[in-house]
Formats: structure tokens, sequence, C-alpha cells
């Protein structure tokens, strides 16, 4: 059953006291301690508490009138009497759910689920979680209260051994802050001398945004990042886009060029280079892909929210590889930056959050054919990213391919209709009453009263994949005006 909810998070700077962040540093210390030592209670009984709730793991260890005596009731009150019940409560969830992961690997290790039959058994690797700062409304045993841009958290001072509450200033918040997501509670973050929130967001997963009938087809290339039209169920394209990200590109290939040069200068022709080389560059190179990757993936979901499409469609590239060339060639080296699976997976978590679907169709054909049905189209060796048609029409190849992206998705989703009826159809037949050993009356699928089919023949030339034409001529709607001149559409 999949999830009803969709979280996310953001990060909220905050500007405090140099003694409130020692405080806090004391209790994330302090919180790290008991989870801990949780966690080595939850190991020791785990066969009796592994499917137990948080309140009645506490049993274990915390002391109330219900419960005056728990097994470790002395350990806990001599070394963690103070502990708010809120992070307590936390910690328990944050060792509980480390112990479990933890179990459930070494018990497929020991099942045989290994990937060589001399494998080691998994580690511990310990629980590495900020604190959760549960606000619990307002009331008794609450970790943080909000007033505006100021926040107040109750901290660990470990010189008095007392619990504190100490203000903050929200200097900086996420881009889903005032956004449709609900807010929850927050983790304590600190890094150095840098106090933040981890501010998770709760949406909803029911429901889609936009209308069934449109859609937003993306073809992704290796000189421009992206191109995207807005295809509706009829064929009528309303919109496109072309989205560049030249700058941040040139940016990237410049550190390459370093890295480059860096290594012929260190290895000469038979040389070999050391382990971490240019590890500085690469970092930054993989840092300026991500940024292009998550900058065209917030542009996408940007355009289809903004024109009313419900699905984003890509090209099934997983797996793709160049082929030919030569080894060292500058093509090879661009598709091997090329940043089709990084940007497919933002799309994919954006549009999530945002209540958009995101499909693929097979990409065999959407760059070699025409949009308007007229056959192959002819590339341009000077550039690539322009063709003709076989009426003698300039095109953008680009711009050709992403209408033939969105116009499979909407074949295919006919054609799956049209197969499901046909089994509801063939399932009614096959509950009709027998004629009595008579010739049914219902005719064969096809139209056909019976006997063998024949098949269609297959022609000379190759077939024609899915296109914008095809769309045109399965819709309903009247068949836009199909150009035959050779005006250019760019």
């Amino acid at each position: 059953m999949a999830k009803s909810k969709i979280m996310r998070c953001d990060e909220w700077n905050l500007l405090s006291e140099r003694e409130t962040v020692v405080m806090a540093r004391d209790t994330v210390a302090i919180y790290h301690r008991l989870a801990k030592a949780l966690a080595t209670v939850f190991l020791t009984h785990w066969d009796e508490v592994h499917a137990l709730s948080v309140e009645n793991l506490e049993r274990l260890f915390h002391a109330t009138k219900q419960n005056p005596n728990p097994l470790y009731g002395a350990w806990f009150r001599r070394n963690f009497h103070k502990v708010p019940s809120y992070l307590r409560r936390a910690a328990t969830h944050a060792a509980h759910g480390a112990v479990s992961s933890f179990m459930t690997r070494y018990r497929s290790w020991q099942g045989g689920d290994r990937r060589m039959r001399a494998q080691r058994p998994p580690r511990w690797g310990g629980i590495q979680t900020w604190p959760t700062l549960y606000a619990a409304n307002g009331g008794a045993g609450a970790m943080i209260k909000r007033d505006g841009d100021v926040v107040e958290i109750k901290l660990y001072d470990a010189r008095t051994k007392d619990w504190l509450w100490k203000r903050a200033a929200v200097v900086q918040r996420g881009k889903r802050h005032g956004g449709d997501g609900v807010p929850r509670s927050p983790m304590l973050v600190v890094k150095g001398n840098a106090l933040a929130l981890a501010q998770p967001y709760e949406y909803s997963r029911h429901g889609r945004a936009g209308s069934p009938d449109r859609v937003l087809a993306v073809d992704l290339g290796v000189n421009k990042a992206a191109t995207c039209v807005i295809v509706d169920s009829d064929g009528t394209v309303s919109a496109r886009k072309f989205i560049s990200e030249a700058y941040h590109i040139d940016r990237r290939d410049k550190v390459l060029m370093h890295v480059r040069h860096k290594a012929r200068q260190t290895m000469g022709k038979k040389g070999k280079l050391s382990k971490g080389f240019c590890k500085g560059l690469y970092r930054r190179a993989k840092g300026i892909n991500l940024q292009i990757a998550r900058s065209v993936s917030r542009q996408l979901v940007a355009f289809a929210l903004a024109h009313g499409a419900r699905c984003i469609v890509f090209e099934g590239l997983k797996g793709w590889r160049p082929k030919g060339g030569a080894k060292r060639s500058n093509l090879r080296q661009k598709f091997h930056g090329w940043l089709h699976r990084a940007l497919v997976k933002q799309v994919e978590a954006s549009a999530e959050e945002k209540r958009l679907k995101v499909s693929f169709v097979s990409p065999r054909g959407t760059s070699k054919w025409a949009y308007d049905g007229s056959g192959r189209v002819v590339r341009e060796r000077w550039n690539y990213g322009r063709c003709r048609f076989r009426g003698g029409k300039q095109y953008d190849t680009d711009l050709s391919a992403a209408q033939n992206i969105g116009a499979r998705y909407f074949v295919r989703e006919m054609d799956r209709a049209a197969l499901k009826a046909a089994e509801k159809e063939k399932t009614r037949d096959d509950n009709v009453p027998s004629t009595g050993g008579r010739k049914s009356a219902w005719p064969a699928p096809g139209g056909r009263s019976g006997g063998p089919r024949k098949r269609a023949s297959s022609g000379t030339g190759p077939r024609m994949p899915a296109v914008l034409a095809t769309l045109w001529s399965k819709s309903a709607g009247a068949r836009p005006e199909t150009p035959t001149t050779a005006a250019s559409a760019v």
C-alpha cells in the first residue's frame, strides 16, 4: 500500500548568542547519549520489544504511577533524570528505528542474502540523527515555541545540569514556507558555530493537479538543457519553451578543462594518476551539475503548473549509452556530462510534491521522424539542432521530438483504453449462454465472422512510429492544418 503523505524538508538559519550555540551542542550530545543507551536496551530485549509501541517501550526504563518499578528505572533516573518527556520520546523513536534497521539487515545476512559467500555481517552504525523538537501544541514537555520570526528552544546547560529556554531569531526560511505543506516538528541542527532548524513539511498524495487531457512533453538535449511543449489530447500544441543553462554548462566545462590540463601535466603519456586526483575540481563540477538539474527541474514543474498540465513526459533513456565515435571524442565527453538521469530524478521529486505525474515513453525515432507525418527528417551536418522535412520545411529538431513525445503518450493511453474495452467486451461475450451447438451470432474480434486471420503486409519501407500526426488522426477533434510550406518554425 502506497503512503498517503509526502514529506519534504527545508533548512531555517537561526541567529543566536554564543552561549545558546554551546547549549545546543550539549543538547545534541545528551540526546545522542540517551539514544545510544536505549539502543543497547532494545538490542538486549529485541525479541520482546520489536513490535511494541513507543509508550510500551518506555515501560522498560521510565517510572510512572502505573509502572513504579521499571527494569532499567534506576539507571535512567541516575543518568537522564531531567530529560524532557518529548525529547525522551524522540530518542526512543530514533533508537528503535536504528535497531530495527540493523536487525533486519543482520537477519537477512543470516538467511543467506549476501553478494558473496564470504561477505561479513553488517555492523552497527550508531545513531546520527538530530534531536526532534516537538511543539506539543504549547503544552507541558514542549521543546520549541514560535512567535513570528523568533523561536524559543529548551536546551541543556551542562554547567548547571538544567534545561533552560533560549531565544533565537529566524534569519532565513526555505522556499516551502507559506506553501501548501503542513509544517511538522523540526529538528535541531548544529554545525560548527551555526545553528539551524530542519523544518519538515507534509504534503497530501491524494488527487492530481492540472487537466488529464494536457501533458508537458520534454526532450532533453546535449546543447540545450531541455525543450518542452504543452500537448493536449487532441494534438493541439498550446505552448512551448526552450531551457538553456549555457552559463552553468560553460562553468562546468571550464572546470573539467582544468582537470584535463592538470592530468596531462601530471602523468604525461604513460603515467598514472594518484587516488583522489583533483577531487576538489571534480566536486565543484558535480555541484554545478546538481545546480543545473535543480534549476531545469524547477522551471519544468513551474511551466507544467502554469499551463495546467497533469503529467510530465520524458523519453525512457535509463541505462542508455552512446555508440560509436572515437574513445576520447568531444561528443563522447558531452554525453558523459549529460544530466538525463539526475534531471529526471529531480523532476520526479518536485512533481510528487506538486501532485504531478511523471511518465516515460519509448525514445525510438522521436528525433528521426517529422511530427507532421511526412517521414524521416534530414539533419544539417553543421547544425544538428535543425532539420529539414520532406516538404522542404526547416524546423527545430528538439521541438519536433518534444511534440512526438507528447503525442506518443496520448497514443499509448488510447491504445490501452481500447485494449481494456476489448477485453471487457470479450469477457461479456464469454458469459453469453450457449446457442445449442449452432454457430454463434457474435462476430469474432475485428468484425470477422471467424476463420484464420491474414497478416497485414509490412511493406518495403520502415514502419513509422507514433508521431503528432498519429494523434491527430486518432483524436475525435478536427485535425490542425498540416504544414506543407517551407516556412521556418523557429
